[in-house]
């Protein structure tokens, strides 16, 4: 058998192949004078090589690569072989293989044998993972086979060899830059070369060697180059540049203490400690601090010599174990590790180094491959023995180290002074989890900063030390988020801090005239400039209070309380903010009860609230200012209630007058719904609107509570007729209640004396053209409901709800032009009258209603403006989401598709809904969504809902096989979704019990789910039937 090497001057490797084949096989190497493309080069050193390594050297002009090889294989068949091998000049076979296709050959197997391929990028250790797709002829038998066109045949049988028979090593990208320049340059392919893939790719490598998609035509061939070291048969070649060593460490390196909490794992601790070992010269003591651990960990961390272990006498969690190590501690810097990490040199010298390097850093951490927050990376490494190759690979480059918000505990080095004095980690936390946020917000509290270290790697197994706790991962995770949030949001709220730790990647920054105490202090003093009392009316409201009275808290002088008849702790919890509290028997009169309150206040202005309300602490400070800086002629300020019952930016606003002059006979009017506007009126002077709000967070939404509500509220509205027949405000709130109630035809009637009663000048005569209309409408009377709206905006044109609630009623008839001027008349600003509607329909529901009237009337380029305008408000995403996917989806235009699921995507709203665009979009693609899926979950392995809408893609298309492994793992972390759609398979095959089981289980995770919810009533209504028969 014979050798065919075809080649111009590209002769970097030629000896290697050469000696590869040779002396097994005679070696004939065909010299071009000419190129395949582009200008000649230096073929005589092809020559000269060839001769050198005692293959046989032939000379020609062969204009393209098709000739030059055709004439190499006439040439060998001349001589007589029938099999040739026909490798390229930067090819080299192991010597495994080439005994295989030597016997294939002898046995006449086959004709023609097409082999896998280890390519290589820029060095012989690295190497395109996963191995390039492409399987070259390698042996050809020219008695069976016709050459058609470079290195493809027609005719005999074809073999293709598994990469366990050996590989070919393709060193096509390897060697210096002017090698692979002249390649990409002058190749018969230089036309598709992918655009600027020089300077973003090839070049750029070098400084991020985590680049994906690097191949110069078509990408996704070399999805990534690995590390993997030198193989054997590639000892002696000589890439022609340098691979990364190991960074040498700075003479100024500090003593440095690596602490690792331990909790069970005994691969992992050994994994750990065997890759700190040989660190003598860089580590002044590790200790483990065991923590009670389930299995024998602790004796494999014993055996190491250097190792110190501290034993615990009972679990306390990460935050405990890490501080006792740090009590136990000497070094000037602290390193916190997990045990399911690898720490490679490189990335310990470039970790401590850059918390040396930067005065201003309190604490450093590496990037690696399975992490939280901002320190993930795509890191190709596949497995234990490339991750010192790929670390010091990383380490080599000039990545700028990243200031960040958020430091993920795993691996966080700190300076031991600045830990200490902060008391290390908090163990509010239990067990674990955001005790590493609560950390690195206490560390940018003091000023410092925090800092990734992009040239660190350390590698991450991740979540092991919490797979064994016996709670569930995503309970303890929800608890503890909540726990953080209760901590520190006051002071994003207060201005203080402008976000927590991992909300954004920028670090937080902090005002100090903010600081909660800074801000206690000022409002103090100011609160007694402004001389404002809180007056309150309170009825078992425990559930409630301490939250009002605890935004409260240096806002005013002095705080009334008056209980009207508490059972609970209201009372109790009142005294103890220090509250006045006064006893009286409930009225049957909102207005008496707080007029009762407003007797006992001395300040100069009064601020009312409800027990459920709570007072922003921005809005605290403007009412201060107003209180301080109004002139002598306003007698009282406008601030709106907003109630919290959906996204910000949604939700009734009510305006009512809440801070006001205290002056004699100033009253509160009204049995219910009682109002002081009348009264202030009465007195002269000016009312005008202040830009805060009071939330109204804590309202009773539950059956009990409503039950209860109404009864109370008809039962006063009558006394208040009493009290003031024909009073427009309470004909007003008779129709209100009942509308709401659903009493229509009562609710119609009402109404109409309202108006009767009202001028156009009176605040409730909006609202009545409103809620009126919706009476009617529900009466199914929508023409009268239409006129109601278009009388009411003659006598206020440009109303806000009115303009919405006319668009609605267009689009119900159909009238989807006129609906589109409605909406679009609606002004963006708050108005300046009394009022009380949803801010939304200003905004994102205004923008939903135009983009699907826009759909209707076919114009689809308004209809993607105003869907995308509504997404983008920030609100719940998935209306506007799925009307505009649907819309594009059935004109089949996939871009707009793209552009939904890449907004939501950016908007880290990767639900169910998302899931279903997803899935839907690829298949349009012609594409798997399940291989998508899986690839994107493996570059996301923390972010579980992918893995959900892959699991319940494969359930729903019969994959079970597929999906279980999934569904598996997703419940081992605790994600409800999976043992909600556990216990749906286990019912789809009749085993009822079992999926009773995991509703339950889904329930203990997250116990509003409303699927797991819903299938557990109907298993257990089927087995009370059951029982009953």
């Amino acid at each position: 058998m014979a050798v065919a090497i075809c080649v111009h001057d590209d002769n970097l490797f030629l000896a290697h192949v050469v000696r590869a084949f040779h002396p097994e096989s005679p070696v004939f190497v065909f010299v071009s004078r000419l190129p395949w493309s582009g200008e000649p080069g230096n073929w005589q050193e092809s020559v000269r090589i060839a001769e050198s390594c005692e293959a046989t050297a032939i000379v020609g002009n062969w204009a393209n690569e098709t000739l030059h090889r055709r004439a190499a294989l006439d040439h060998i068949r001349g001589l007589g072989f029938s099999y040739v091998f026909i490798p390229d000049s930067d090819e080299i076979p192991e010597p495994g293989l080439l005994q295989k296709l030597h016997a294939i050959a002898e046995a006449g197997i086959a004709d023609k044998v097409r082999v896998q391929m280890n390519t290589y990028w820029k060095t012989t250790s690295h190497a395109v993972r996963p191995p390039e797709s492409l399987a070259p002829l390698l042996l050809i038998n020219l008695d069976a086979c016709t050459h058609r066109y470079i290195r493809e045949f027609d005719g005999g049988i074809e073999l293709l060899l598994g990469r366990e028979h050996g590989v070919l090593h393709h060193l096509s990208y390897v060697g210096p830059d002017s090698r692979i320049e002249k390649k990409v340059s002058s190749w018969s392919h230089k036309d598709e070369l992918v655009p600027d893939w020089w300077e973003q790719k090839w070049l750029a490598w070098d400084n991020n060697p985590c680049l994906r998609d690097l191949h110069p035509t078509h990408p996704r061939a070399f999805a990534q180059v690995e590390r993997i070291g030198f193989p054997e048969i590639l000892k002696d070649v000589d890439p022609g540049r340098q691979v990364a060593l190991v960074p040498v460490a700075p003479a100024d390196w500090p003593s440095v203490s690596v602490v690792i909490p331990l909790f069970g794992g005994e691969e992992d601790i050994a994994a750990c400690l065997e890759s700190l070992e040989g660190f003598g010269d860089l580590l002044y003591e590790t200790i483990v601090v065991d923590d009670l651990s389930p299995d024998g960990a602790a004796d494999i961390a014993e055996a190491y010599r250097d190792v110190k272990v501290i034993r615990r006498a009972e679990n306390g969690g990460f935050a405990a174990a890490c501080n006792e190590g740090l009590a136990n501690a000497s070094g000037e810097v602290v390193i916190f590790l997990n045990s399911d990490t690898v720490v490679p040199r490189a990335g310990l010298i470039r970790l401590v180094e850059c918390l040396v390097n930067h005065p201003e850093a309190g604490a450093v951490g590496p990037v690696s491959n399975n992490i939280a927050y901002f320190q993930k990376i795509d890191a190709p490494v596949s497995d234990l023995q490339s991750i010192d190759g790929f670390a010091n690979d990383l380490a080599a480059t000039a990545i700028p180290d990243m200031p960040t918000s958020m430091l993920v505990g795993f691996c966080v080095a700190v300076w031991r002074d600045l830990v200490d004095h902060l008391g290390g980690f908090s163990t509010a936390f239990g067990k674990g989890m955001y005790e590493d946020n609560d950390l690195s917000y206490r560390i940018q509290r003091e000023g410092r900063q925090l800092l990734v270290c992009r040239r660190s790697f350390v590698f991450h197994l991740g979540s092991k030390s919490l797979d064994r706790l016996p709670q569930n991962p995503a309970v303890l995770m929800r608890q503890n988020e909540a726990g953080f949030r209760n901590l520190y949001s006051g002071d994003v709220q207060a201005g203080y801090a402008s976000h927590l730790p991992g909300e954004r990647l920028e670090p937080i920054r902090f005002n100090p005239e903010r600081h909660p105490d800074a801000l206690r202090a000022r409002l103090k003093a100011r609160a007694a400039e402004a001389d404002i009392s809180l007056c309150m009316i309170v009825r078992d409201e425990e559930r409630v209070i301490a939250d009002c009275l605890r935004s409260v808290e240096g806002v005013f002088n002095e705080t009334i309380v008056v209980d009207t008849g508490s059972t609970d702790r209201t009372k109790e919890i009142v005294a103890e903010f220090g509250a006045q509290v006064y006893d009286m028997v409930w009225p049957e009169s909102f207005s008496v009860a707080r007029n009762e309150s407003l007797k006992h206040a001395t300040g100069t202005w009064i601020f009312w609230m409800d027990a459920d309300d709570v007072l922003p602490p921005e809005s605290a400070e403007r009412i201060i200012d107003a209180a301080i800086n109004a002139p002598g002629w306003v007698t009282g300020f406008v601030v709106p209630v907003q109630f919290v019952d959906g996204p910000i930016g949604s939700g009734t606003r009510v305006d009512h007058v809440k801070l006001f002059r205290n002056v004699p006979d100033v009253q509160f009017e009204g049995r219910i719904h009682e109002q002081i506007l009348g009264s202030l009126r009465a007195k002269g002077g000016e009312i005008q609107r202040l830009d805060a709000v009071v939330l109204h967070a804590g309202y009773d939404t539950s059956v009990g509570g409503q039950a209860k509500k109404r009864k109370r509220d008809s039962t006063l509205l009558l006394l208040d007729l009493e009290d003031r027949p024909g009073h427009p405000f309470v004909l007003f709130n008779l129709a209100m209640t009942a509308h709401y109630n659903g009493e229509h035809e009562s609710a119609i009637d009402w109404f109409r004396q309202c108006l009767d009663a009202s001028v156009p000048e009176e605040s409730h005569v909006r609202k009545v053209f409103a809620l009126l209309s919706g009476s009617l409408r529900a009466l199914g009377r929508p023409n009268d409901s239409l006129t109601v709206l278009s009388d009411g905006l003659r006598l206020y044109p440009g109303d806000p709800e009115l303009l919405f609630l006319r668009g609605v009623a267009y689009m119900a008839e159909g009238q989807y032009g006129e609906a589109r001027l409605d909406f679009e008349q609606i002004p963006e600003g708050l108005p300046g009258h009394f009022s009380s509607y949803d801010i939304g329909i200003q905004g994102f529901k205004k923008y939903v209603n135009l983009g699907m009237c826009c759909g209707k009337l076919s114009d689809f380029a308004g209809e993607r403006h105003y869907l995308l305008r509504a997404m983008q408000t920030g609100m719940d995403p998935f209306d506007p989401a799925s009307l505009l996917f649907d819309s594009a989806m059935a004109r089949r235009d996939l871009k707009t598709c793209e552009e939904v699921v890449a907004h939501l995507e950016s908007a880290n709203q990767r639900g169910e809904t998302w899931g279903r665009f997803l899935v839907e979009l690829l298949e349009a693609k012609g594409l798997d969504p399940a291989r998508a899926l899986l690839a994107m979950q493996m570059q996301n392995p923390r972010d579980h809902r992918i893995g959900v809408v892959l699991a319940k893609y494969l359930s729903e298309h019969g994959r079970f096989a597929e999906a279980q492994p999934v569904l598996a793992e997703l419940r081992r972390v605790g994600v409800a979704d999976a043992s909600f759609f556990m216990g749906v398979t286990a019912a789809n095959v009749g085993d009822m019990a079992s999926a009773a089981v995991f509703f339950d289980e889904a329930l203990q995770i997250e116990p509003t789910h409303a699927g797991a919810l819903r299938n557990l009533e109907i298993l257990r209504a089927a087995d009370t039937k059951k029982q009953e028969v």
